[in-house]
C-alpha cells in the first residue's frame, strides 16, 4: 500500500535522525542563533511525559516532556527573496508520545516565525507568530487510521521578504 511505504519511509528517517541540510549562509547584522543552544534546551525538557497519542494533541511537547526525545522527521531550509536562507523547519516525532511538532530556527534572532502541523483529517495546530524560535503544538498521526501529518514554518525578518517551507506527510505505525 503506497500509504504504509510512506508511513515506514518516514518512521525510518525520523529513527535515523536524516535531515535535509544546506549550507547556512553568514550574516553581520542581528544576533545569530546558536543551533547547539537549541539543541542543549530541547534536551533538557522535561523527562516526565504527561500525555501520550491522541491525549497529546494541541498541547507543547515541551511542558509535557515529549519533547525530551525528540527526533527530526525531516529538516528543511526556508529561502526568501533571491534564494536568501532564513532559517530551517523541522518536522520532530517523540517515540515515547507518538507525536509530531513543528520546529523553526531562524538564522536571527529578531525575526518573526510561526510553526504549524497540519493532520490529513483537517486537524491544524500552530504556535501564531512569535520572534526568535517557534514551536507547535503536537498532533498525533497513526498510520493504521490512514491520518498523516506534515509541518510547516514561516520566518518573516524585517525589511526583507518572508518564506515558508512544508515537510513532506509522516505517520506513527
Amino acid at each position: 500500500m503506497h500509504y504504509t511505504a510512506n508511513c515506514l519511509f518516514g518512521l525510518v528517517l525520523a529513527l535515523l535522525g536524516t535531515a535535509c541540510i544546506g549550507a547556512e549562509d553568514e550574516g553581520t547584522e542581528p544576533e545569530l542563533i546558536d543551533d547547539a543552544a537549541v539543541e542543549s534546551v530541547e534536551s533538557s525538557e522535561q523527562a516526565l511525559v504527561t500525555c501520550s497519542g491522541n491525549g497529546c494533541d494541541g498541547q507543547d511537547p515541551g511542558s509535557t516532556g515529549c519533547g525530551a526525545d525528540g527526533l527530526t522527521a525531516q529538516k528543511l531550509d526556508i529561502f526568501g527573496f533571491n534564494n536568501v536562507k532564513l532559517g530551517t523547519v523541522a518536522l520532530r516525532y517523540s517515540p515515547t508520545c507518538k507525536t509530531f511538532w513543528s520546529h523553526v530556527v531562524p538564522i536571527y534572532s529578531n525575526n518573526t516565525t510561526g510553526a504549524d502541523v497540519s493532520r490529513t483529517d483537517g486537524a491544524f495546530a500552530s504556535s501564531g507568530l512569535s520572534t526568535g524560535n517557534s514551536k507547535s503544538p503536537m498532533l498525533f498521526a497513526p498510520c493504521y487510521s490512514g491520518k498523516f501529518v506534515r509541518g510547516g514554518g514561516q520566518i518573516d525578518p524585517p525589511g526583507s521578504s518572508y518564506g515558508s517551507a512544508t515537510t513532506a506527510f509522516y505517520c506513527v505505525p
